[in-house]
């Protein structure tokens, strides 16, 4: 009977060796990044600049030494804005580090997006990031990509200063009959 009990404990052993041995040298879990805020921050030509807000998150027991972040985005489809951010940070086990980065859309970026932005301010827009991490002292880049929606925040007046101050006129000392306007600093 132990002939045959013997041969199966030994396989059933070996099974679980290996098993273990898988675990133990497992990969880490990746880094995973989301989108979480796109503002304007000037609408001038011939570029349009935003606030790109990331938040990195290492789900791993193991520090990451982040070296470079490249990704693009793109709303409702249309290619945005793509950026190369370097990093120069360690990224905590458990932990999540937030980015915020001023990238431009330029003009060929902006035909294709213009509408889209601009005429749908209160509506959220389905987005797509796509991103590959580099860590430090090695070579290889890590792919990242979230999708989702978000509503892009705009200031008072997006690409368009202030209204300027109301002038003044004050009579100088010396010509009382000549007007001189200076800025009102009230």
């Amino acid at each position: 009977m132990w002939r045959f009990i013997t041969p199966w404990l030994r396989l059933t052993s070996l099974i679980l060796a290996l098993a273990g041995w898988g675990i133990c040298f497992a990969s880490p879990p990746l880094p995973t990044v989301y989108l979480e805020g796109l503002q304007v921050e000037s609408l001038t030509e011939p570029a349009h600049l935003y606030r790109v807000s990331l938040a990195l998150r290492n789900p791993g027991k193991l520090p990451l030494r982040l070296r470079r972040f490249s990704y693009h985005l793109d709303l409702n489809g249309s290619r945005f804005c793509e950026a190369e951010i370097p990093l120069a940070f360690i990224l905590k086990p458990y932990s999540i580090q937030r980015l915020t980065a001023v990238t431009s859309s330029d003009l060929f970026n902006i035909v294709g997006h213009f509408g889209k932005v601009m005429f749908n301010r209160d509506l959220p827009l389905q987005y797509s990031l796509e991103g590959s991490f580099q860590l430090v002292g090695e070579a290889r880049e890590i792919p990242v990509s979230a999708e989702g929606q978000i509503t892009i925040e705009y200031p008072r007046t997006p690409g368009i200063a202030p209204d300027p101050k109301p002038l003044k006129q004050q009579k100088t000392s010396d010509q009382s009959d000549q007007k001189q306007a200076t800025p009102d600093h009230q």
